[in-house]
């Protein structure tokens, strides 16, 4: 996925920097 699992959090992974 891009956007990962947090809100308002855009990663190129399903991780969130």
């Amino acid at each position: 996925d891009t956007r990962s699992r947090y809100p308002g959090t855009f990663t190129l992974s399903d991780t969130a920097t």
